[in-house]
């Protein structure tokens, strides 16, 4: 399957308006994303742009949040050029609304807006997201744990809508797993 990224710029689907507010028009943007997204079957990571818009919270929910949401576990989401620290923290209260966790991108900084992973999950995400891809052997080794029980937390962080995973070619010739932040 030939995959990929892409990046959409909000205030392209907010009919240019910057400071877009309220369910209603969160609503009609998560319609013309919806719309645009199932036209791009082979996108697989999406980006979303957030640039100068400023948004309330309901917005934020009903537009970036819900779409992340809807397509949780076939497209892999994150948010990049969030720049106001009041945008940030409403769309950090629309996915704990949504109960849908996303990861904000400026450079190699990143923010975990939404529910938190538990202490222990924190820790592994941390090194998923600092080194960008890892295989369920390198964390069990980095966190001196069974790989069995790598594995089983690396699911759940994927199944959560944290990280991705993709299969790739192991030395072995198998098939092996690789888990990786969502960029």
């Amino acid at each position: 399957m030939n995959q990929k990224s892409i990046t959409l710029n909000l205030i392209e689907f907010t009919n240019g308006e910057a400071h877009p507010y309220g369910n209603t028009l969160g609503r009609e943007t998560f319609n013309k994303f919806i719309n645009h997204l199932d036209s791009l079957p082979k996108a697989y990571v999406v980006a979303i742009s957030i640039g100068d818009v400023i948004a309330d919270s309901s917005f934020m929910r009903e537009a970036v949040i819900s779409v992340a949401k809807h397509y949780r576990g076939e497209k892999y989401f994150y948010i990049q050029d969030l720049n106001d620290p009041d945008v940030r923290d409403n769309c950090h209260y629309a996915a704990e609304a949504k109960k849908q966790p996303i990861v904000a991108w400026c450079g190699q900084d990143y923010t975990i807006l939404g529910p938190q992973p538990s202490a222990s999950n924190l820790t592994l995400l941390e090194i998923v997201l600092s080194k960008q891809s890892v295989t369920t052997a390198q964390v069990a080794v980095d966190l001196d744990i069974s790989v069995q029980n790598a594995s089983t937390k690396l699911k759940k962080l994927v199944e959560e809508g944290y990280i991705m995973r993709r299969e790739e070619v192991a030395e072995s010739g198998g098939i092996e797993y690789v888990y990786a932040a969502i960029r």
